[in-house]
């Protein structure tokens, strides 16, 4: 197959800023030759015409395109352009759009692990305890308000967040108790650059799990910056290490996100599978 490129477009992401940069990535592929087609949400069922997919977005559009089309097995490739772009990151860094065209263009691939939650697919990670609570608050805004609405939230879940009784188990894990923090993360970041699992890789057939224990307001206040700059392995509110099955139960509904999407449950069986995609990187 010639090379087509589909450009798959999330038209919210980034409060609309994904459309312009979509536009300007088609008309330089254009420029040099390379055919590729926009595509709006809602995608077709398939993709089959094409040799490989773009895709413009944050990481809640990546999790919605992997759920969609589960078993694609054509080199994918993220495009920042989400109000939350973690992923992105653990693969381009700070890569601008005529970086990524370079990138692009060679079409080195590496396989990429994604796990499943709940049998739902996700590549970067999924967060319950006080991300979930975040998630879950921010349904009900305006996803326009972007990055505002998010701190707005966190900030005041600093204040107001209780913690909840869990019992995380794995091969590597038998935890219970109440946790502030509870990730399971293929990636190392989330929520819009918290350095969750400093130096974990997604290529290595692993999950990093993280818990940070309960710890009072100026507790909170101490560590969040922590998590932030990734430097809080070493602090005694948290432990963590690795492994690919965990089962993760509650004596109350769960609020989780994989990959920055709400969902609840009563009980989490995550479980990873190894080099399941192909990203251009």
């Amino acid at each position: 197959m010639s090379r087509r490129i589909a450009i798959v477009l999330n038209q919210y992401a980034g409060s609309g800023r994904s459309v312009a940069y979509a536009q300007e990535l088609h008309q330089k592929l254009t420029d040099k030759g390379v055919m590729s087609t926009i595509i709006p949400s809602p995608w077709p069922d398939s993709l089959k015409e094409f040799s490989e997919a773009w895709i413009v977005g944050g990481d809640g559009t990546i999790n919605v395109f992997l759920n969609q089309y589960p078993d694609i097995g054509i080199p994918l490739m993220i495009h920042k352009g989400g109000s939350g772009n973690d992923f992105f990151d653990l693969l381009y860094h700070d890569a601008n759009l005529d970086a990524m065209l370079e990138i692009g263009l060679k079409g080195a691939t590496k396989r990429i692990d994604a796990g499943l939650c709940n049998g739902r697919i996700f590549v970067n990670g999924v967060g319950a305890g006080f991300e979930g609570w975040v998630a879950k608050t921010l349904i009900s805004k305006n996803k326009k308000v972007g990055i505002a609405a998010y701190w707005w939230t966190v900030i005041r879940g600093i204040f107001t967040f209780k913690e909840n009784y869990y019992e995380l188990s794995g091969a590597n894990v038998n935890y219970k108790g109440k946790a502030l923090l509870l990730d399971i993360m293929n990636g190392y970041r989330a929520g819009g650059g918290f350095q969750i699992a400093p130096g974990n890789k997604p290529d290595d057939g692993l999950f990093c799990w993280v818990i940070m224990k309960p710890t009072g307001l100026v507790g909170r206040f101490i560590n969040l910056p922590k998590v932030e700059k990734g430097i809080h392995f070493n602090s005694s509110n948290f432990i963590h290490g690795f492994g690919n099955v965990f089962t993760l139960s509650s004596n109350e509904t769960i609020h989780y996100h994989t990959d920055g999407e709400y969902f609840q449950a009563q009980q989490l069986q995550i479980t990873l599978t190894p080099g399941r995609y192909l990203f251009i990187c």
